[in-house]
């Protein structure tokens, strides 16, 4: 998935509404300043990155400061130095949401069961907390427990029946099912209410041509058949777009 940040992934803006950290920055790190070149796109990385460094070098204690290192990590394809910066980041306020999140996040493509236990602290605090529900859906798909990816998926979209993401998670597991006509309509649906939007894109494209994964006991994949081809598993839909 190419983001900057997952929170704007999920079209709630560049951070969520919610405390910012109250340990605020030292003097010598302009941290509301960096946080507001990361909302700008493009985003100027040249800029900010010295600005991020000078608050390390002061000592700053806002979380943000290493939130905000750790997405640009990720962003540079540094998973690993990413999931530091941001561990870190959470440490400082492990109830702030806008860590919690970009870590889980982070985590869910070779650490999804940490990345689950980060979104499951999120979710005793608040249950309906859309990303952190949008990612436990993301690991049970991923590791195809399908049921519990469809309940996730249902309860967003009883609060909003066009929700897209939630729309869109319906119609991979109808393609994990091997219902494509099915898949399909439910991809067309969401472009219908978003032509834009580009994981709906991806999941038609897909649907003409789906691959089947096996998972050893771990959930990661160890072999893979075009349709048709190979032993008979389920369909399952990459859960990262």
């Amino acid at each position: 998935m190419g983001i900057t940040l997952l929170l704007a992934a999920c079209s709630i803006g560049p951070l969520l509404a919610g405390p910012i950290s109250k340990a605020r920055a030292q003097q010598g790190c302009r941290i509301d300043e960096a946080q507001r070149l990361f909302g700008q796109q493009p985003r100027p990385d040249a800029t900010i990155e010295p600005l991020l460094q000078a608050c390390v070098a002061a000592g700053a204690t806002d979380y943000r400061v290493y939130m905000f290192l750790g997405v640009m990590a990720r962003d540079a394809g540094d998973r690993e130095r990413a999931i530091g910066y941001l561990r870190k980041a959470h440490e400082m306020d492990p109830a702030a949401p806008n860590p919690a999140l970009e870590l889980g996040f982070t985590l869910e493509e070779k650490h999804a069961d940490e990345a689950a236990q980060v979104y499951g602290e999120i979710l005793k605090r608040d249950p309906g907390n859309r990303p952190a529900l949008l990612g436990m859906g993301r690991i049970d798909r991923g590791q195809n427990r399908l049921d519990k990816a469809r309940a996730i998926y249902e309860k967003l979209l009883a609060v909003n029946p066009n929700d897209p993401d939630a729309l869109n998670g319906l119609a991979w597991l109808q393609l994990a099912d091997r219902n494509r006509v099915e898949g399909t309509k439910g991809f067309e649906h969401v472009l219908a209410l978003d032509p834009n939007n580009a994981e709906a894109k991806t999941g038609l494209a897909k649907s003409k041509d789906v691959y089947r994964y096996t998972f050893d006991a771990n959930g990661n994949v160890v072999t893979t058949a075009k349709s048709g081809e190979g032993p008979k598993t389920r369909v399952l839909a990459p859960p990262f777009m």
